[in-house]
Formats: C-alpha cells, structure tokens, sequence
C-alpha cells in the first residue's frame, strides 16, 4: 500500500491550505470522533473544544517543530488563521451552504430561514484582496494580515510614544472570555493584545490602564491596531424581508455550521 493511499484511508480527503498570515498547513477531512470533540460540554466554556478539534484536523503544519499543531500552538495562531481553517475545514469536510432561521419576532415576521455561502468568507491570498468598491468585496471576508504579523510591532504616536503590541492570538481570546462581563470596556482588547509602551530606560512595559495617555492618543492607538489586527467577528448581513431591517448575525452560532441535519 503506497503512503498516499494509506494516508487517504487514514485521514479521507485532505487539502492544503494558504492561512491569512501566509503561513500554510494541510488538513484532513472531519470525522464522527471530532463531533464528540466539538460537543464537550466541559471545553466548550473556554472554547477548548475548538482547540482540541483544530489541533485533531491539522495533519501538516510546516511552521512547528513537531509539524503538526499541538494544542499549545492551536493557541498560539492568530485569530484569523484559526477562523480561516475553521471555515475552510466546514467547506471542505461539509459543504459551502449554511442554513440557518433568525426570529425577528412575531410583529416583524417571526422566523425567517436564510442561507449563506461560507465560501464567501475565505480568499485565496496569492491574489489581491479586495477592499470596498472593488468587484469580489464581502465587508465580512477574513483579511489577509500585513508581513510578519506573528513578530511583535512596534509604532509611534504623533505625541512621542513609542508602543508595542502583539496580533489577537487564542492566549487572548481566552483571556477576554475569563473576564466577568462588568469588566468588558473599550480597551481590554489592547491588554489582550499585550499593549507595552517604551520607558525612558528603553525597556517596554506593559499598560495596565490607560491614565498615561491623552484622547488623541488613544485614538491612534485603536486606529493602528484596528487596521493592523482588525478583529474577525464571524458575521454575516441579513435583511428582514417584511420591514427591511439589517442585523448582523454570528454565523458560526448556527447548528448548522458542526452539525448540518441535512446533506
């Protein structure tokens, strides 16, 4: 038996993937055990669960020592890596078309079905992405991330200061989904990020608030990393067919995004 065709029975079908950060990897296709993966309830409280089941679906990860992806170096990957091959493992092990029902309410139209193309959100980044007002735009899309986005940055503000940060990673995430809802405000997603600001000694230490920094400054700093590390939020436009009303909705909420009931 050649290694290919032992590896097909293995793994089924596998595809190679070019993630946002240009980084590559190759995965398999979904399998029953990784339903049970996904549906422990104990990991899904700090989304473990999804750890465990990227770490399972990564065969090839060129980029580790180990060449595949522990579970420390799920945590590791930038956010929008780790969404790119969750949307892509959905199209590739599943299908492309997602169903899903939004209530409106029963004076606006009550349940409404829709359907989504998760196609829609991935890119293939050998080619120029496009941005608003160019054919091919999808406001939603998953967006490549600038050169070594994985290294820390570094940028100065028009006052002087020099800062610091890291890209959103799964440390990150876990971090804001620890915090009790009361402690949620504007700038807990740049501590997540590991903000540090350069001392007089040249040494950067880490912000712990933000008292140090005027209004202007903090407007550049969220305008830079929002353009550097723009946060991936997994939605998708819908329209309220009886009042013309928009919302956004998390498409990934949806049962149908693991667990379609119909093929």
């Amino acid at each position: 038996m050649s290694d290919n065709l032992a590896k097909e029975l293995l793994w089924g079908q596998t595809k190679e993937l070019l993630l946002p950060s240009g980084r590559t990897l190759t995965i398999r296709e979904q399998n029953g055990h990784d339903d049970d993966v996904l549906s422990s309830v104990p990991d899904s409280k700090d989304l473990s669960n999804i750890d465990r089941f990227i770490s399972g679906i990564v065969v090839e990860a060129p980029f580790t020592s180990s060449k595949v992806l522990t579970l420390n170096d799920v945590k590791n990957l930038l956010l929008r890596d780790k969404y790119f091959i969750l949307f892509a493992s959905r199209v590739h092990s599943i299908g492309s078309e997602i169903s899903f029902v939004y209530d409106w309410g029963k004076d606006n139209g009550g349940e409404i079905p829709y359907k989504e193309d998760l196609t829609n959100y991935l890119w293939d980044y050998t080619e120029e992405f496009p941005s608003k007002g160019m054919p091919g735009y999808f406001k939603d899309r998953i967006e490549p991330y600038p050169e070594n986005a994985y290294s820390t940055q570094t940028f100065f503000l028009s006052s002087g200061k020099e800062l610091s940060f890291n890209c959103l990673d799964g440390h990150g995430e876990k971090y804001l989904l620890a915090l009790p809802i009361e402690s949620l405000t504007k700038n807990v997603e740049l501590k997540a990020r590991n903000i540090a600001v350069k001392g007089q000694d040249g040494k950067f230490v880490k912000v712990d608030n933000f008292t140090f920094f005027t209004k202007k400054d903090m407007m550049e700093i969220h305008s830079y990393i929002d353009n550097f590390d723009r946060t991936f939020r997994g939605l998708t436009e819908i329209r309220n067919p009886v009042n013309g009303q928009y919302v956004d909705y998390p498409i990934m909420q949806s049962q149908d995004f693991f667990y379609p009931q119909e093929i």
